[in-house]
């Protein structure tokens, strides 16, 4: 098997030297096979591995946040982790961003087949875990979230996969909603234009924790200084904005929202380790509201 980063941004296809990208990224359960000749590798898929979890941003330092593919063996070393160079530790592979930049989604290129992400937290505890099919040709965004916050408080996650479709229509602006703020309940969403007017048309009826909304394709009419503002609501009540986000409003491209955080206020216990009888030992993290929305170009 091979894995190696291959970044998929507008107009251009860049692979990063596999040998190196294979080096850091061995497999678990035995030593990596060499790299087949050019000739023999077979079509391939790709994937982007994005921590949207509170809970694991905020604790241990990043490079021990490692990420297993088709293993999990914590005494290995030299595995994929959450390190976001100019920023927050958000995603793998990484990507240095000049300031004003909106990010775009980075992928790293997987053999297709079946295949199995595990990732942990500091400690080495395992967060979540998703195995999945990954076809050639196919590109996927792996998304590690906060679950929703146990009656005993101990931190749980999910793991979502969401598979890239790259259609973009003439003339209009595509906008992806990946809901994964726990507690916030589900979003309604409308578009303010420059008169101040609730565009509803063409926006995801509603968007449920746990999911990834199919692309809505906005027209770029009434864009307010160039942008398409976007305004997130729960109810009847459209007067009351719990979150705004924005994206550039420039026919022909392709936005991902991400919504996360928590709406309200929590103390989760995070493991961080074993006791000398072997006890699980817990710290206590408290997290303010944090409900915000992260922009990522995917086209």
């Amino acid at each position: 098997m091979y894995i190696s980063a291959i970044y998929h941004k507008p107009g251009k296809r860049r692979l990063i030297t596999s040998c190196v990208m294979a080096g850091i990224l061995c497999i678990t359960g035995g030593a990596c096979k060499k790299l087949q000749p050019a000739n023999d590798i077979p079509p391939d898929a790709a994937v982007n591995l994005f921590n949207a979890s509170q809970v694991i941003q905020a604790t241990g330092p990043f490079d021990q946040k490692k990420i297993y593919v088709d293993g999990y063996d914590t005494t290995g070393s030299q595995y994929v982790y959450f390190n976001y160079q100019s920023g927050r530790p958000l995603e793998y592979p990484v990507e240095t961003l000049a300031p004003g930049t909106v990010p775009g989604i980075p992928y790293m290129r997987l053999q297709a087949g079946s295949h199995e992400f595990t990732f942990t937290n500091a400690a080495k505890f395992k967060a979540g875990d998703i195995s999945s099919d990954f076809p050639a040709g196919t590109l996927h965004q792996l998304y590690l979230a906060d679950g929703i916050p146990a009656s005993d408080s101990l931190a749980t996650y999910n793991v979502l996969r969401v598979e890239e479709d790259r259609r973009q229509p003439a003339g209009k602006v595509r906008v992806r909603f990946v809901h994964l703020s726990p507690d916030a309940g589900n979003f309604k969403m409308y578009r303010m234009d420059a008169n101040n007017n609730r565009l509803f048309s063409g926006l995801p009826a509603e968007i449920t924790y746990g999911a990834a909304s199919p692309y809505a394709e906005l027209d770029t009419a009434g864009a307010i200084n160039q942008r398409l503002v976007l305004h997130y609501f729960q109810g009847a009540d459209t007067l009351s904005s719990l979150l705004s986000t924005s994206v550039p409003a420039e026919p022909g491209t392709s936005y991902v929202i991400v919504i996360n955080g928590f709406k309200g206020k929590h103390a989760i216990k995070n493991p961080t380790g074993r006791s000398q009888s072997g006890t699980v030992e817990y710290e206590t993290i408290n997290f303010e509201a944090t409900l915000a929305g992260y922009v990522r170009r995917s086209y």
